[in-house]
């Protein structure tokens, strides 16, 4: 992997951005980590002005969610509140994207929570750092919880989740 471009985290005082937003590229020689021989995967949150330039290279990773509930959001509206910053835009990266997910701070009576709005990607393997990336944005901006809406399926993948609830619907 040698001159492969990577990503550098710096820090960013803008308040939807967290401590560790990517947003700059370095020469790597080698993003191979030393204790598994694996390639090392980043969660980085991209700030809202660059979020249509890397949504093509996300998108599939994300749209299954919005298939799968038709009518509730549309990848225009998603699009539109990641530009104005509604929502924010993480990338988990690994020389290329690999996965993505789509947050929101959700403002409740006593406290503050992040939302998962969306998540999808190549099997996942990337759980752990953003599990730790997201712990670091939850303690930077006074945030309680982690909380995420899906399927059922979903806890295995997420161990550390306890199920809260989920929404079921009946159509009219």
């Amino acid at each position: 992997m040698a001159n492969q471009k990577s990503r550098e985290r710096v820090t960013s005082d803008t308040p939807m951005e967290p401590n560790g937003t990517l947003d700059q590229e370095k020469d790597s020689t080698d993003t191979t980590s030393p204790e598994t021989g694996s390639s090392s995967v980043d969660v980085i949150a991209i700030p809202a002005a660059k979020a249509l330039a890397y949504w093509p290279h996300v998108r599939d990773f994300l749209g299954r969610a919005f298939d799968r509930y038709p009518g509730e959001s549309s990848e225009q509206s998603v699009m539109a509140d990641l530009v104005s910053g509604r929502f924010l835009l993480w990338v988990a990266w690994d020389g290329v994207p690999v996965g993505a997910a789509i947050t929101q701070i959700a403002d409740y009576e006593s406290f503050k929570a992040l939302r998962i709005v969306a998540l999808g990607g190549e099997h996942f393997r990337w759980k752990e750092e953003a599990d730790r990336v997201f712990d670091v944005f939850c303690h930077f901006h006074g945030l309680k919880r982690v909380e995420f809406y899906g399927r059922k399926g979903w806890l295995k993948r997420l161990p550390n989740y306890t199920l809260n609830r989920i929404m079921m619907t009946r159509d009219i």
